[in-house]
């Protein structure tokens, strides 16, 4: 990650520009990456497993959509 940030400031150096902001500039640190990782991945994990039940239920028949045109609306069917 060093090397971004130096040619970031050679980059700045040579258009003329002020690299203040770029030397003062400090990268995310892999502590807070790894929580966003894992906050994210909790979410995709739940996100998939919704699908999955939701899949599951449709095709062991306890979920039947009743119309195409209407796929918001789910009719649940009671085990006989």
């Amino acid at each position: 990650m060093l090397f971004v940030a130096e040619t970031l400031r050679q980059a700045a150096h040579e258009a003329g520009t002020d690299t203040t902001l770029i030397r003062n500039w400090n990268m995310a640190d892999k502590r807070s990456l790894g929580l966003f990782g894992f906050v994210f991945g909790g979410i995709t994990a739940a996100v998939t497993l919704a699908a999955f039940l939701l899949v599951y239920a449709h095709i062991t028949g306890h979920l039947q959509f009743a119309d195409a045109g209407l796929a918001p609306q789910v009719t649940m069917v009671a085990d006989k």
